[in-house]
């Protein structure tokens, strides 16, 4: 008998099938979620395989002067850049670029290390690249993923050394301040300034960066351009520096340069505080900072160190003036208030002699400013006392900084000295009578930059308001159509001095008659101008020898001050011979006068007290040195003039930042 054919298993047919739909379920969720939910997500990632960022450097802000003449823009230059994340996955691309630019590998190493900070952004590893360069780039470009040829903007100085200081320069950013900026937007390779006002105005010169969209291959080489966002330039600066008189104020530093003397020469508007000048000696060439660094930077004269802003010296016979306004305001001196001037004054067992050596005999309070005499002033001193000499050295804005817009790094204090001061400087060396004569003819411990010099002189002229000098006039936003004011220049008084007006007029005057006939600067008298000045001739011991450093404060017409100078030339011997024809120079230039520049009369001292008049190109009255050491040995109530370049000098390491790594040309 035969057995019929078992039924079939339905149910597993039914599992069977069960599975096959959730699969299939499963497999059309998924295909869903990637196709639809991560649509999205997955277009943008394979944009970023096939499409790729390149940053357009925004081009700094222009600076002009006062005038509207650009002094500082930005000029397109060729890079030839790398994109660390597709070089990693090329190791041997790198030694190739670097083989074809002959670079140096440790550099380039050192740069890619930096850049492992946003690994998507191109890395510069060549800037100023020529023709040549560029042809034999390209020919390899498709051996070379993750390598772009590109352009962006380089700072160029229109006026090269004339302006440095005041300018500065731009350096690429240093890895450490990219550590702390990257989250502003800083990228490796950027830009930023790093002296100047190309410093203090960073953020309003730095612009917004663009970005080109490129399309790439699988191997990240650029196939074709998509869309582009244009960059935003920085602001535009206006400065208050008129070029016409900076020009001439670095012609005259030159000129003394060339004679060995370095200097510097700062001109105010009184009124405001605008610095119409800041030039110093020596300078660089600001396009040239990267390539000539290590140079400067060892060169004894110190280029990059502006002596406008950072050498602090004993200034000399200028400071009489505070010394006059503090006896009267003190009430030891008077305008009738006179004195017998023998030649010298003994203090202890010391001579302290007169810059006119046969003495200036019975002499009254205008006098002794205008002929400069330090008898007059060594008893002056004496009678204000150190503590009040020091109370309104302070009230013209000596011994802190002037608060002009530069880093603070790039200014010194000076020192007003004092009894408190000198033991914490010294310990062992006790405050002596010296030390208060040595201050009131500006000598000894006192020191004080050719700024802020400039700053008591413009309290002066101005009344009394001691003003923070500025060097901006205005910052336009130029990224639309019509420019917009952002900032203009508004007058900062930092302190009133407190001085009365009697006072104010009285020591004016006697400035007036320094540069009239007998004055010590009655050789730089220009027809139809009167001027406040105060010649200066400072002693100092450098390397072992005594130099005079050359000084010569001013300010002009007296009536309406407009503008106040202040020059100052190291070595440069008498203050009336050198510095106070500069200053000449100065107001000629400003107040476009052209009349008596071929001769300038001169007086000179003989060795006795006969005067003589000469010509002289452009000169000026001497001045004789300041008190020199008798021989006769010093006491303990005495003081000799302290060698203030190498214990009271301010003069501090230097301020500027070394390049970064791999950042000079190649």
């Amino acid at each position: 008998m035969i057995e019929s054919e078992s039924a079939p298993d339905f149910r597993r047919l039914h599992l069977l099938f069960l599975c096959v739909v959730l699969l299939f379920g499963a497999i059309s969720v998924r295909l869903w979620y990637l196709q639809v939910v991560k649509n999205e997500e997955f277009l943008i990632a394979a944009d970023k395989q096939r499409t790729r960022l390149l940053r357009r450097l925004a081009p700094r802000g222009e600076i002009v002067d006062a005038k509207e003449r650009v002094i500082a823009t930005s000029r397109p230059n060729f890079v030839i850049s790398v994109v660390p994340d597709e070089i990693v996955k090329y190791p041997g691309v790198l030694d190739r670029l670097t083989q074809l630019l002959h670079l140096d590998p440790d550099k380039v190493a050192d740069q890619m290390e930096v850049g492992k900070k946003t690994p998507s952004d191109p890395v510069p590893v060549l800037e100023d690249a020529d023709i040549a360069t560029l042809s034999i780039v390209e020919e390899s470009l498709l051996d070379l993923p993750g390598v772009f040829i590109g352009t962006a903007p380089k700072r160029y100085y229109e006026d090269k050394t004339i302006c440095s200081h005041v300018l500065g320069v731009v350096s690429p950013i240093s890895r450490e301040k990219l550590d702390k900026l990257v989250e502003k937007g800083y990228r490796p390779g950027d830009y930023i300034g790093t002296m100047g006002v190309e410093a203090s105005y960073e953020k309003e010169l730095r612009g917004v960066d663009g970005g080109q969209y490129v399309e790439v291959d699988v191997k990240g080489r650029m196939k074709r351009a998509l869309d582009e966002r244009k960059p935003t330039p920085g602001h535009t600066l206006q400065l208050t520096i008129d070029m016409d008189l900076q020009k001439v104020a670095n012609d005259a530093l030159q000129e003394q340069l060339a004679l060995g003397r370095t200097g510097a020469v700062v001109a105010l508007d009184p009124n405001d505080g605008a610095v119409l000048a800041l030039a110093t000696t020596p300078t660089f060439d600001a396009n040239r900072f990267r390539e000539d660094y290590n140079k400067l930077n060892s060169d004894p004269l110190s280029p990059l160190y502006s002596r406008a802003t950072q050498t602090a010296r004993s200034c000399g016979s200028p400071f009489k003036l505070i010394t006059a306004m503090a006896g009267l305001e003190t009430r030891n001196l008077t305008t009738g208030s006179g004195d017998y001037c023998p030649g010298f004054i003994k203090l202890g067992n010391r001579v302290f002699r007169c810059d006119k050596r046969s003495g200036h005999g019975h002499i009254d309070f205008y006098t002794a400013i205008a002929a400069s005499c330090d008898v007059f002033f060594y008893n002056a001193g004496m009678k204000v006392g150190i503590d009040d000499l020091a109370i309104w050295a302070k009230r013209f804005g000596l011994g802190s900084k002037t608060g002009i817009d530069l880093l603070s790094k790039f200014e010194s204090s000076g020192v007003v000295p004092t009894p408190q001061w000198k033991k914490k400087r010294f310990k062992k060396n006790p405050w002596v009578g010296g030390d208060v004569v040595n201050l009131a003819i500006g000598q000894g411990y006192l020191t004080a930059t050719p700024l802020q010099l400039a700053v008591f002189v413009s309290a002066l002229a101005n009344g009394g308001e001691v003003l923070a000098p500025q060097l901006v006039r205005e910052i336009r936003d130029v990224s639309n159509e019509k420019p917009i004011v952002t900032h203009r220049l508004e007058k900062k008084v930092r302190m009133s001095v407190g001085m009365k007006p009697e006072n104010q007029n009285a020591v004016v005057e006697g400035m007036r008659r320094v540069v009239q006939e007998h004055g010590t600067a009655a050789g730089i008298v220009i027809p139809g101008l009167i001027v406040a000045g105060k010649t200066g001739t400072a002693e100092r011991i450098e390397k072992h020898n005594m130099v005079n450093d050359s000084f010569f404060v001013c300010f002009a017409p007296i009536d309406k001050p407009k503008i106040a100078i202040v020059v100052m030339v190291e070595r440069g011997g008498m203050g009336a011979e050198t510095a106070a024809p500069i200053a000449r120079r100065l107001l000629m230039q400003y107040f476009n006068l052209t009349t008596g520049q071929a001769s300038v009369p001169v007086v000179r001292r003989g060795s006795g007290s006969q005067r003589r008049i000469v010509i002289v190109p452009n000169s000026g009255a001497t001045e004789k040195p300041k008190p020199v050491q008798s021989t006769t040995p010093s006491e303990p109530d005495t003081a000799p003039v302290p060698n203030n370049e190498d214990t009271t000098s301010e003069k501090e390491p230097m301020p500027v930042d070394p390049p970064a790594a791999g950042e000079n040309d190649n």
